[in-house]
């Protein structure tokens, strides 16, 4: 199985192109992969790493396809930006499948890579402030004015004892 992996490395290494190379190389893509540690949590770590070598390679392919203004997802996300992010998350629900490491944490650290290398230069995406709807507003302002009106009638009729 070993030298099964270290092929598949190899191949998928060498298909580097050189627009790839000068986007990300093919020692980051590799540390990549190697920081989700997957000795730690996988019965198979060695081919978990090099399929999640495969996935990045190929997401950084599309994202090269895509060209390079659509890497930041937002402000306006179209079906283009986000297609290479759904490939990879697609490719590396399959490599858990593939080596039975179906484990979440290796998922989130692995992505959480991804987004360290890649989305880390993005602009926060801008958080939209609203009004509460109308309705809503008007069932606030309806329930105090009417408890207030309440309270104070009730006082006033004496129904409630005064507190002094």
């Amino acid at each position: 199985m070993t030298r099964m992996t270290g092929l598949l490395l190899f191949c998928t290494l060498t298909v580097l192109s050189c627009s790839q190379a000068e986007f990300i190389s093919g020692k980051e893509i590799t540390s990549l992969a190697e920081t989700v540690e997957a000795w730690r949590d996988c019965g198979e770590p060695e081919l978990y790493t090099n399929l999640l070598v495969t996935c990045t390679i190929s997401f950084v392919t599309d994202l090269l396809e895509a060209g390079n203004e659509s890497i930041c997802l937002w402000p306006v996300s179209s079906s283009s930006a986000l297609w290479p992010y759904s490939r990879l998350v697609a490719c590396t629900h399959q490599v858990g499948y593939i080596t039975n490491c179906r484990e979440a944490i290796l998922v989130n650290r692995f992505m959480l890579g991804i987004h360290k290398s890649f989305y880390a230069d993005c602009p926060v995406p801008p958080v939209a402030q609203r009004d509460a709807p109308t309705y809503v507003s008007a069932i606030f302002i309806t329930i105090t004015t009417s408890l207030t009106v309440a309270t104070a009638a009730l006082l006033a009729s004496g129904y409630l004892p005064n507190r002094r």
